[in-house]
Protein backbone atom coordinates (compact mmCIF):
# COMPACT_ATOMS: atom_id res chain seq x y z
CA UNK A 1 0.00 0.00 0.00
CA UNK A 2 1.95 2.81 -1.25
CA UNK A 3 -0.24 5.53 -1.11
CA UNK A 4 -2.66 3.99 1.93
CA UNK A 5 -4.66 7.48 1.81
CA UNK A 6 -8.31 7.23 0.16
CA UNK A 7 -9.11 8.85 -2.81
CA UNK A 8 -11.73 11.08 -3.28
CA UNK A 9 -14.09 8.39 -4.61
CA UNK A 10 -13.02 5.53 -2.22
CA UNK A 11 -14.04 8.08 0.74
CA UNK A 12 -17.17 8.78 -0.91
CA UNK A 13 -18.13 5.23 -0.98
CA UNK A 14 -16.98 4.44 2.29
CA UNK A 15 -19.19 7.34 3.61
CA UNK A 16 -22.44 5.86 2.09
CA UNK A 17 -22.27 3.01 3.46
CA UNK A 18 -24.89 4.02 6.51
CA UNK A 19 -27.44 4.41 4.05
CA UNK A 20 -28.73 0.97 3.11
CA UNK A 21 -29.97 1.94 -0.47
CA UNK A 22 -26.95 3.15 -1.48
CA UNK A 23 -24.64 0.71 0.07
CA UNK A 24 -21.67 -0.33 -2.35
CA UNK A 25 -21.35 -3.99 -1.81
CA UNK A 26 -20.16 -6.26 -4.69
CA UNK A 27 -21.03 -9.75 -4.39
CA UNK A 28 -19.03 -12.67 -6.44
CA UNK A 29 -20.72 -15.91 -7.13
CA UNK A 30 -18.06 -19.42 -8.01
CA UNK A 31 -20.13 -21.86 -8.98
CA UNK A 32 -18.30 -25.29 -8.93
CA UNK A 33 -18.87 -28.39 -10.02
CA UNK A 34 -18.05 -30.64 -7.14
CA UNK A 35 -18.02 -30.36 -3.31
CA UNK A 36 -13.89 -29.13 -1.92
CA UNK A 37 -12.30 -29.76 1.26
CA UNK A 38 -13.42 -26.46 3.39
CA UNK A 39 -9.27 -26.48 5.22
CA UNK A 40 -7.59 -26.34 1.47
CA UNK A 41 -10.08 -23.44 0.64
CA UNK A 42 -9.76 -21.86 3.58
CA UNK A 43 -5.70 -21.95 2.73
CA UNK A 44 -6.17 -20.53 -0.73
CA UNK A 45 -8.62 -17.43 0.63
CA UNK A 46 -5.43 -17.29 3.31
CA UNK A 47 -3.09 -17.35 0.50
CA UNK A 48 -4.99 -14.55 -1.21
CA UNK A 49 -4.99 -12.43 1.79
CA UNK A 50 -1.02 -12.44 1.77
CA UNK A 51 -0.92 -11.26 -2.04
CA UNK A 52 -3.14 -8.66 -1.62
CA UNK A 53 -2.49 -6.77 1.31
CA UNK A 54 -5.65 -4.20 1.65
CA UNK A 55 -7.77 -7.53 2.03
CA UNK A 56 -5.65 -7.25 5.83
CA UNK A 57 -6.32 -3.50 6.44
CA UNK A 58 -8.72 -1.47 7.63
CA UNK A 59 -10.18 2.21 7.15
CA UNK A 60 -9.59 4.71 9.71
CA UNK A 61 -9.83 8.39 10.67
CA UNK A 62 -7.49 10.54 10.79
CA UNK A 63 -7.55 11.09 14.74
CA UNK A 64 -7.04 14.89 14.64
CA UNK A 65 -9.58 14.90 11.70
CA UNK A 66 -6.45 16.91 9.55
CA UNK A 67 -6.19 14.27 6.65
CA UNK A 68 -7.83 12.08 5.04
CA UNK A 69 -9.33 8.45 5.90
CA UNK A 70 -6.61 6.18 5.24
CA UNK A 71 -5.87 2.35 5.35
CA UNK A 72 -3.99 0.80 8.19
CA UNK A 73 -3.02 -2.71 8.97
CA UNK A 74 -5.96 -4.53 11.35
CA UNK A 75 -3.05 -5.68 13.39
CA UNK A 76 -4.56 -9.07 14.38
CA UNK A 77 -5.78 -10.58 11.70
CA UNK A 78 -7.51 -14.39 11.51
CA UNK A 79 -8.74 -15.60 7.62
CA UNK A 80 -11.20 -17.99 10.31
CA UNK A 81 -12.64 -14.27 10.84
CA UNK A 82 -13.78 -13.14 7.15
CA UNK A 83 -14.48 -17.47 5.71
CA UNK A 84 -17.51 -18.87 6.43
CA UNK A 85 -18.58 -22.57 5.87
CA UNK A 86 -22.55 -22.80 5.08
CA UNK A 87 -25.02 -25.22 3.99
CA UNK A 88 -27.94 -24.59 1.27
CA UNK A 89 -31.59 -24.67 2.37
CA UNK A 90 -33.29 -27.52 0.89
CA UNK A 91 -33.63 -28.83 -2.01
CA UNK A 92 -30.37 -26.50 -2.53
CA UNK A 93 -31.59 -25.04 -6.17
CA UNK A 94 -30.59 -21.44 -7.73
CA UNK A 95 -33.43 -20.06 -5.70
CA UNK A 96 -32.34 -20.97 -2.50
CA UNK A 97 -28.23 -19.89 -3.55
CA UNK A 98 -29.15 -16.59 -4.39
CA UNK A 99 -31.92 -15.82 -1.38
CA UNK A 100 -28.49 -16.84 0.64
CA UNK A 101 -26.36 -14.69 -1.27
CA UNK A 102 -28.99 -11.67 -0.71
CA UNK A 103 -29.24 -12.26 2.54
CA UNK A 104 -24.99 -11.95 3.34
CA UNK A 105 -25.01 -9.39 0.88
CA UNK A 106 -27.96 -6.89 3.16
CA UNK A 107 -25.41 -7.08 5.78
CA UNK A 108 -23.13 -3.84 6.83
CA UNK A 109 -19.66 -4.77 7.51
CA UNK A 110 -17.97 -3.97 10.77
CA UNK A 111 -16.43 -0.96 10.29
CA UNK A 112 -13.44 -1.82 12.52
CA UNK A 113 -12.56 -4.94 9.94
CA UNK A 114 -11.22 -5.62 6.75
CA UNK A 115 -14.45 -4.90 4.68
CA UNK A 116 -14.85 -8.27 3.23
CA UNK A 117 -15.69 -11.72 3.30
CA UNK A 118 -15.91 -15.03 2.24
CA UNK A 119 -18.76 -18.03 2.22
CA UNK A 120 -18.14 -21.81 1.38
CA UNK A 121 -22.03 -22.74 0.42
CA UNK A 122 -22.26 -26.87 -0.11
CA UNK A 123 -25.76 -28.95 -0.20
CA UNK A 124 -26.75 -27.38 -3.38
CA UNK A 125 -27.84 -30.37 -5.89
CA UNK A 126 -26.31 -32.46 -7.86
CA UNK A 127 -23.07 -32.34 -5.41
CA UNK A 128 -22.04 -28.73 -6.51
CA UNK A 129 -20.64 -25.90 -4.33
CA UNK A 130 -20.72 -22.06 -4.40
CA UNK A 131 -17.99 -19.90 -3.26
CA UNK A 132 -19.20 -16.55 -2.80
CA UNK A 133 -16.50 -13.42 -1.94
CA UNK A 134 -18.25 -10.33 -0.67
CA UNK A 135 -16.41 -6.93 -0.61
CA UNK A 136 -17.10 -2.83 0.15
CA UNK A 137 -16.86 -1.25 -2.74
CA UNK A 138 -13.93 1.25 -0.83
CA UNK A 139 -11.75 -1.91 -1.74
CA UNK A 140 -12.03 -2.24 -5.12
CA UNK A 141 -14.02 -2.19 -8.41
CA UNK A 142 -15.47 -4.68 -10.83
CA UNK A 143 -12.18 -4.69 -12.81
CA UNK A 144 -9.97 -4.69 -9.42
CA UNK A 145 -11.83 -7.51 -8.36
CA UNK A 146 -11.20 -9.80 -11.20
CA UNK A 147 -7.20 -9.14 -10.36
CA UNK A 148 -7.53 -9.47 -6.80
CA UNK A 149 -9.19 -13.14 -8.15
CA UNK A 150 -5.98 -13.64 -9.94
CA UNK A 151 -4.67 -14.74 -6.47
CA UNK A 152 -7.76 -17.27 -5.74
CA UNK A 153 -8.24 -19.51 -8.85
CA UNK A 154 -6.31 -22.39 -10.69
CA UNK A 155 -5.30 -21.93 -14.44
CA UNK A 156 -4.84 -25.44 -14.26
CA UNK A 157 -5.59 -28.99 -11.78
CA UNK A 158 -2.30 -29.25 -11.15
CA UNK A 159 -1.29 -25.37 -10.17
CA UNK A 160 0.01 -24.83 -6.78
CA UNK A 161 -1.11 -22.78 -4.05
CA UNK A 162 -0.13 -19.28 -5.12
CA UNK A 163 3.23 -17.80 -3.59
CA UNK A 164 2.36 -14.69 -1.69
CA UNK A 165 5.37 -12.34 -0.63
CA UNK A 166 5.90 -11.17 3.05
CA UNK A 167 3.28 -9.83 4.87
CA UNK A 168 3.14 -6.17 4.92
CA UNK A 169 4.20 -5.27 8.53
CA UNK A 170 1.76 -3.20 10.68
CA UNK A 171 1.84 0.67 10.88
CA UNK A 172 2.89 2.15 13.87
CA UNK A 173 -0.22 4.33 15.68
CA UNK A 174 -2.29 6.56 13.31
CA UNK A 175 -1.39 9.61 14.93
CA UNK A 176 1.76 9.72 13.73
CA UNK A 177 0.75 9.62 9.96
CA UNK A 178 -0.19 13.43 10.53
CA UNK A 179 3.07 14.71 10.01
CA UNK A 180 3.25 12.63 6.88
CA UNK A 181 -0.19 14.16 5.63
CA UNK A 182 1.09 17.63 6.04
CA UNK A 183 4.37 17.30 4.42
CA UNK A 184 2.21 15.57 1.40
CA UNK A 185 -0.34 18.06 1.66
CA UNK A 186 2.41 20.43 1.40
CA UNK A 187 4.47 18.81 -1.59
CA UNK A 188 0.87 18.71 -3.24
CA UNK A 189 0.07 21.74 -3.45
CA UNK A 190 3.34 22.70 -4.77
CA UNK A 191 3.29 20.52 -7.36
CA UNK A 192 -0.51 21.73 -8.23
CA UNK A 193 1.11 25.11 -7.66
CA UNK A 194 4.32 24.52 -10.24
CA UNK A 195 1.21 22.52 -12.69
CA UNK A 196 -0.63 26.20 -12.87
CA UNK A 197 2.44 28.66 -13.47
CA UNK A 198 3.78 26.24 -16.21
CA UNK A 199 0.37 26.06 -17.83
CA UNK A 200 -0.01 29.84 -17.75
CA UNK A 201 1.98 30.87 -20.59
CA UNK A 202 0.40 28.20 -22.93
CA UNK A 203 -3.50 29.62 -21.51
CA UNK A 204 -2.33 32.94 -22.63
CA UNK A 205 -1.44 32.33 -25.95
CA UNK A 206 -4.20 29.90 -26.67
CA UNK A 207 -6.82 32.69 -25.40
CA UNK A 208 -4.62 35.55 -27.55
CA UNK A 209 -4.79 33.10 -30.85
CA UNK A 210 -7.87 31.84 -30.50
CA UNK A 211 -10.51 33.79 -27.73
CA UNK A 212 -13.70 32.51 -29.40
CA UNK A 213 -12.88 28.95 -29.56
CA UNK A 214 -10.95 29.08 -25.70
CA UNK A 215 -14.07 30.78 -24.10
CA UNK A 216 -17.06 28.15 -25.72
CA UNK A 217 -14.57 25.50 -24.70
CA UNK A 218 -14.12 26.83 -21.12
CA UNK A 219 -17.98 27.16 -20.96
CA UNK A 220 -18.39 24.02 -22.43
CA UNK A 221 -16.38 22.74 -19.53
CA UNK A 222 -18.20 24.17 -16.72
CA UNK A 223 -21.27 23.40 -18.51
CA UNK A 224 -20.28 19.27 -18.85
CA UNK A 225 -19.43 19.84 -14.47
CA UNK A 226 -22.78 21.24 -13.61
CA UNK A 227 -24.12 18.26 -15.84
CA UNK A 228 -22.08 15.99 -13.32
CA UNK A 229 -23.05 17.45 -9.99
CA UNK A 230 -26.60 19.16 -10.85
CA UNK A 231 -29.45 16.65 -9.04
CA UNK A 232 -31.40 15.04 -11.89
CA UNK A 233 -35.41 14.91 -11.85
CA UNK A 234 -37.85 12.53 -10.40
CA UNK A 235 -37.11 9.02 -12.78
CA UNK A 236 -40.08 9.79 -15.51
CA UNK A 237 -41.59 6.04 -14.36
CA UNK A 238 -44.20 6.02 -11.93
CA UNK A 239 -43.77 2.16 -11.99
CA UNK A 240 -40.04 1.66 -10.49
CA UNK A 241 -39.47 5.07 -8.83
CA UNK A 242 -39.81 3.28 -5.18
CA UNK A 243 -36.18 2.67 -2.98
CA UNK A 244 -36.35 0.48 -0.10
CA UNK A 245 -33.12 -0.88 -0.08
CA UNK A 246 -33.64 -5.14 0.50
CA UNK A 247 -33.02 -6.63 -2.82
CA UNK A 248 -33.59 -9.39 -4.99
CA UNK A 249 -30.66 -11.33 -6.78
CA UNK A 250 -31.00 -13.40 -10.10
CA UNK A 251 -28.83 -14.32 -12.96
CA UNK A 252 -28.42 -15.43 -16.48
CA UNK A 253 -25.89 -16.55 -19.15
CA UNK A 254 -25.56 -15.25 -22.91
CA UNK A 255 -23.28 -16.60 -25.52
CA UNK A 256 -20.98 -13.94 -25.69
CA UNK A 257 -19.50 -13.35 -28.97
CA UNK A 258 -23.25 -14.14 -30.22
CA UNK A 259 -23.74 -10.37 -28.34
CA UNK A 260 -20.63 -9.07 -29.72
CA UNK A 261 -21.32 -9.94 -32.94
CA UNK A 262 -24.34 -8.38 -32.56
CA UNK A 263 -22.94 -4.92 -31.50
CA UNK A 264 -20.31 -4.92 -34.28
CA UNK A 265 -22.61 -6.09 -37.29
CA UNK A 266 -23.87 -3.03 -36.52
CA UNK A 267 -20.86 -0.83 -36.26
CA UNK A 268 -21.04 -0.79 -32.57
CA UNK A 269 -19.77 -2.40 -29.77
CA UNK A 270 -20.77 -5.73 -27.43
CA UNK A 271 -21.49 -2.59 -24.37
CA UNK A 272 -23.49 -0.83 -26.92
CA UNK A 273 -25.62 -4.12 -27.50
CA UNK A 274 -25.66 -4.97 -23.73
CA UNK A 275 -27.16 -1.71 -22.70
CA UNK A 276 -29.52 -1.70 -25.48
CA UNK A 277 -31.18 -4.96 -24.35
CA UNK A 278 -31.24 -3.63 -20.75
CA UNK A 279 -33.31 -0.79 -22.56
CA UNK A 280 -35.65 -2.83 -24.31
CA UNK A 281 -36.02 -5.26 -20.70
CA UNK A 282 -37.35 -1.74 -18.89
CA UNK A 283 -39.43 -1.06 -21.64
CA UNK A 284 -41.33 -4.52 -22.00
CA UNK A 285 -41.30 -4.78 -18.01
CA UNK A 286 -43.32 -1.74 -18.20
CA UNK A 287 -45.89 -3.14 -20.81
CA UNK A 288 -46.00 -6.22 -18.84
CA UNK A 289 -46.81 -4.65 -16.01
CA UNK A 290 -49.96 -2.77 -17.46
CA UNK A 291 -47.81 0.54 -17.06
CA UNK A 292 -47.18 3.69 -18.97
CA UNK A 293 -43.97 3.43 -20.29
CA UNK A 294 -41.71 6.87 -19.85
CA UNK A 295 -40.06 9.01 -22.65
CA UNK A 296 -36.78 7.86 -21.49
CA UNK A 297 -34.87 6.08 -18.97
CA UNK A 298 -31.92 7.47 -16.84
CA UNK A 299 -28.45 5.20 -16.74
CA UNK A 300 -25.50 5.08 -14.75
CA UNK A 301 -22.23 3.54 -16.17
CA UNK A 302 -19.23 3.29 -14.02
CA UNK A 303 -16.22 3.72 -17.15
CA UNK A 304 -12.98 2.45 -16.70
CA UNK A 305 -10.22 4.75 -16.00
CA UNK A 306 -7.46 1.91 -15.66
CA UNK A 307 -3.74 2.30 -17.03
CA UNK A 308 -0.80 -0.08 -17.13
CA UNK A 309 1.24 0.49 -14.18
CA UNK A 310 -1.76 0.81 -12.06
CA UNK A 311 -1.78 -1.03 -8.85
CA UNK A 312 -4.20 -4.15 -7.91
CA UNK A 313 -7.51 -3.36 -6.48
CA UNK A 314 -8.98 -0.01 -5.69
CA UNK A 315 -11.39 2.07 -7.92
CA UNK A 316 -10.55 4.07 -11.21
CA UNK A 317 -13.64 4.54 -12.40
CA UNK A 318 -15.88 7.52 -13.91
CA UNK A 319 -19.67 7.23 -12.87
CA UNK A 320 -21.37 8.96 -15.89
CA UNK A 321 -25.31 9.52 -16.41
CA UNK A 322 -27.00 9.96 -19.08
CA UNK A 323 -30.78 9.57 -20.72
CA UNK A 324 -32.05 7.35 -23.47
CA UNK A 325 -35.33 7.86 -25.50
CA UNK A 326 -37.81 4.50 -24.12
CA UNK A 327 -40.02 2.96 -26.37
CA UNK A 328 -37.83 1.93 -29.63
CA UNK A 329 -39.37 -0.92 -30.95
CA UNK A 330 -36.31 -1.73 -33.78
CA UNK A 331 -33.65 -3.48 -31.90
CA UNK A 332 -31.09 -2.18 -34.28
CA UNK A 333 -32.10 1.60 -33.68
CA UNK A 334 -31.83 1.25 -30.28
CA UNK A 335 -28.60 -0.60 -30.81
CA UNK A 336 -27.79 2.56 -32.94
CA UNK A 337 -28.97 5.35 -30.00
CA UNK A 338 -27.35 3.75 -27.39
CA UNK A 339 -24.30 4.06 -29.57
CA UNK A 340 -24.13 7.47 -30.31
CA UNK A 341 -25.29 8.51 -26.77
CA UNK A 342 -22.42 7.01 -25.33
CA UNK A 343 -19.94 8.05 -27.84
CA UNK A 344 -21.62 11.74 -26.92
CA UNK A 345 -20.73 10.89 -22.71
CA UNK A 346 -17.15 9.50 -23.36
CA UNK A 347 -16.56 13.06 -24.96
CA UNK A 348 -17.77 15.28 -21.82
CA UNK A 349 -15.11 17.20 -20.77
CA UNK A 350 -16.23 17.41 -17.18
CA UNK A 351 -15.15 13.74 -16.67
CA UNK A 352 -11.90 14.43 -16.02
CA UNK A 353 -13.08 16.65 -13.05
CA UNK A 354 -14.66 13.58 -11.26
CA UNK A 355 -12.09 12.70 -8.97
CA UNK A 356 -11.96 16.32 -7.51
CA UNK A 357 -15.63 16.88 -7.15
CA UNK A 358 -15.46 13.27 -5.24
CA UNK A 359 -12.55 14.71 -2.69
CA UNK A 360 -14.84 17.98 -2.31
CA UNK A 361 -17.89 15.99 -1.26
CA UNK A 362 -15.71 13.40 0.91
CA UNK A 363 -14.42 16.41 2.29
CA UNK A 364 -18.27 17.61 3.63
CA UNK A 365 -20.07 16.00 7.36
CA UNK A 366 -20.52 12.52 6.10
CA UNK A 367 -24.76 12.93 6.87
CA UNK A 368 -23.91 15.51 4.16
CA UNK A 369 -22.27 13.34 1.64
CA UNK A 370 -25.00 10.68 1.90
CA UNK A 371 -27.94 13.04 1.39
CA UNK A 372 -25.92 14.48 -2.48
CA UNK A 373 -25.27 10.95 -3.43
CA UNK A 374 -28.72 9.90 -2.50
CA UNK A 375 -29.87 12.93 -4.65
CA UNK A 376 -27.91 11.99 -7.11
CA UNK A 377 -28.31 8.40 -7.77
CA UNK A 378 -31.64 7.76 -6.68
CA UNK A 379 -33.49 9.27 -9.55
CA UNK A 380 -31.62 6.68 -11.73
CA UNK A 381 -33.27 4.18 -13.16
CA UNK A 382 -30.65 1.39 -14.47
CA UNK A 383 -26.46 0.45 -13.45
CA UNK A 384 -25.56 -0.99 -16.11
CA UNK A 385 -21.77 -2.47 -15.92
CA UNK A 386 -19.94 -4.98 -18.11
CA UNK A 387 -16.24 -6.49 -16.67
CA UNK A 388 -13.89 -7.96 -18.73
CA UNK A 389 -13.09 -11.49 -16.96
CA UNK A 390 -11.95 -14.63 -17.42
CA UNK A 391 -11.16 -16.19 -21.12
CA UNK A 392 -9.64 -19.48 -20.06
CA UNK A 393 -10.95 -22.31 -17.44
CA UNK A 394 -10.26 -21.75 -13.76
CA UNK A 395 -10.42 -24.09 -11.45
CA UNK A 396 -10.58 -23.73 -7.36
CA UNK A 397 -8.70 -26.19 -5.02
CA UNK A 398 -9.65 -29.26 -7.63
CA UNK A 399 -13.02 -28.55 -8.81
CA UNK A 400 -13.80 -27.35 -12.08
CA UNK A 401 -15.46 -23.23 -12.26
CA UNK A 402 -18.91 -23.65 -14.04
CA UNK A 403 -19.41 -20.03 -13.65
CA UNK A 404 -18.67 -16.71 -12.29
CA UNK A 405 -20.67 -13.73 -11.77
CA UNK A 406 -20.53 -10.70 -10.05
CA UNK A 407 -23.98 -8.46 -8.45
CA UNK A 408 -23.11 -4.97 -8.29
CA UNK A 409 -24.53 -2.95 -6.08
CA UNK A 410 -28.04 -0.56 -7.11
CA UNK A 411 -26.81 2.51 -5.74
CA UNK A 412 -30.27 3.92 -5.13
CA UNK A 413 -30.94 2.88 -8.67
CA UNK A 414 -34.40 0.67 -9.36
CA UNK A 415 -31.89 -1.88 -10.85
CA UNK A 416 -28.32 -3.36 -11.55
CA UNK A 417 -27.06 -5.08 -14.56
CA UNK A 418 -23.51 -6.46 -14.36
CA UNK A 419 -21.78 -8.44 -16.95
CA UNK A 420 -19.03 -10.23 -16.31
CA UNK A 421 -16.95 -12.72 -18.99
CA UNK A 422 -16.26 -15.77 -18.66
CA UNK A 423 -15.08 -18.67 -20.97
CA UNK A 424 -17.02 -17.12 -24.16
CA UNK A 425 -19.95 -16.76 -21.89
CA UNK A 426 -21.39 -13.84 -20.60
CA UNK A 427 -23.17 -14.59 -17.11
CA UNK A 428 -24.86 -10.98 -16.06
CA UNK A 429 -25.85 -10.59 -12.52
CA UNK A 430 -28.97 -8.80 -11.64
CA UNK A 431 -30.15 -6.83 -8.43
CA UNK A 432 -33.19 -5.39 -8.05
CA UNK A 433 -34.67 -3.27 -5.15
CA UNK A 434 -37.99 -4.67 -4.61
CA UNK A 435 -39.69 -1.08 -3.59
CA UNK A 436 -38.89 -0.32 -7.74
CA UNK A 437 -39.02 -3.85 -8.97
CA UNK A 438 -41.64 -5.60 -6.91
CA UNK A 439 -41.35 -9.03 -9.76
CA UNK A 440 -37.42 -9.70 -10.34
CA UNK A 441 -38.48 -12.71 -12.27
CA UNK A 442 -40.41 -11.02 -14.61
CA UNK A 443 -38.01 -8.22 -15.21
CA UNK A 444 -35.18 -11.15 -16.26
CA UNK A 445 -37.41 -12.73 -18.36
CA UNK A 446 -37.80 -9.47 -19.88
CA UNK A 447 -34.31 -9.28 -20.03
CA UNK A 448 -33.50 -12.41 -21.37
CA UNK A 449 -36.13 -11.71 -24.21
CA UNK A 450 -34.36 -8.65 -25.05
CA UNK A 451 -30.96 -9.80 -25.13
CA UNK A 452 -32.46 -12.49 -27.74
CA UNK A 453 -33.99 -9.62 -29.71
CA UNK A 454 -30.60 -7.57 -29.87
CA UNK A 455 -28.48 -11.16 -31.06
CA UNK A 456 -31.67 -12.02 -33.39
CA UNK A 457 -30.86 -8.77 -35.31
CA UNK A 458 -27.80 -8.26 -35.59
CA UNK A 459 -27.12 -11.80 -37.13
CA UNK A 460 -27.24 -10.35 -40.55
CA UNK A 461 -24.05 -9.19 -42.86
CA UNK A 462 -21.85 -6.50 -41.24
CA UNK A 463 -21.85 -3.01 -42.48
CA UNK A 464 -19.81 -2.27 -45.59
CA UNK A 465 -18.10 0.67 -43.41
CA UNK A 466 -17.55 -0.75 -40.20
CA UNK A 467 -16.95 2.29 -37.65
CA UNK A 468 -14.39 2.12 -34.84
CA UNK A 469 -16.17 0.81 -31.40
CA UNK A 470 -17.11 3.13 -28.92
CA UNK A 471 -16.47 0.69 -26.14
CA UNK A 472 -17.40 2.17 -22.70
CA UNK A 473 -15.07 0.00 -20.16
CA UNK A 474 -17.79 0.00 -17.15
CA UNK A 475 -16.45 -1.51 -13.76
CA UNK A 476 -18.92 -2.85 -11.10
Amino acid sequence: MADDRLSGSDAVLWAIESDPILRPTIVVVTMLDAAVDVRTLRRRVESMVLAVPKLRAVVAADPLRFGPRRWVDAGTFAVEDHFVHLAAPAPGGERELLDVVRGLAVTPFRRDAPPWESYLIDGLHDGRSAFVLKMHHVLTDGVGAVQMAAALYDLAPDDDLIVAGDPVPPRGPLVGTVVGDVLQIGVDAVRLSAGVVAAVPTTVVRYVCHPVRSVRSTGATIASIGRLVAPPPPSGSSLIRGRGGASNYRRLTVDLEALRAAGHRQSASINDAFVAAVAGALDRYHERSGASVPRSFRYTMPVDLRRAGDGMGGNRFVPTRFDIRAGIRDPRQRVAVVHERCRTELAEPGLEYAEGIASVLAALPTRVTTAVMANLLEPVDAVVTNVPGFAVPLRLVGASVRSVTAFAPTSGAAVNVALLSYCGQAMIGVVTDDAAVVDADLFVDCLAEALAEVIDAGAGPPPQRPRQDSNLRPTA
